[in-house]
């Protein structure tokens, strides 16, 4: 799960992933208070500054450099969650809602998200980390990575 979403998702989540660890104790209340389950580890490029978060630290249980080797610049927040993924053994990683297109806006605001292409190079230079084990449901980062196909389920299709 990534970002404001977390707070609403219904189902269980086991991870939760930010590049913006300062939201994340607000997003952590609004999930509590919407009754959704909060045994989840949390993921973030860095600790959040104690005492920087007006209320309270958010909790952080783990953080990574949100950069692959030879990385500069960041990839968004999927990115990083697709770091976190890979550093928890996962092998098969579905990218859904993480289109990385001006048109698709984010969750919590429907303008057009113009910086995403900003973030795109990052995602070209991440590629090498991530063709055989990451696939995508839409958008940029589906024809960057291919589509989920039954035969990738399998091991195969790499």
């Amino acid at each position: 799960m990534v970002n404001d979403i977390g707070t609403v998702y219904a189902e269980r989540i086991d991870f939760w992933v930010s590049l913006h660890p300062e939201k994340m104790l607000k997003w952590q209340q609004l999930r509590r208070q919407n009754g959704l389950n909060d045994d989840y580890l949390t993921y973030a490029h860095e600790p959040c500054q104690p005492g920087l978060v007006p209320g309270g630290d958010p909790r952080i249980d783990k953080w990574l450099d949100f950069r692959y080797p030879g990385m500069t610049g960041s990839g968004s927040s999927g990115l990083l969650a697709v770091k976190a993924a890979q550093a928890e053994g996962c092998t098969r990683i579905i990218l859904a809602g993480v289109p990385m297109t001006r048109e698709a806006n984010h969750f919590f605001d429907k303008k057009r998200w113009d910086e995403c292409e900003s973030f795109r190079s990052a995602w070209k230079k991440a590629y090498p980390n991530l063709k055989h084990s990451v696939r995508s449901l839409s958008g940029w980062t589906k024809e960057l990575l291919g589509y989920p196909t039954s035969t990738w389920f399998a091991g195969g299709d790499q």
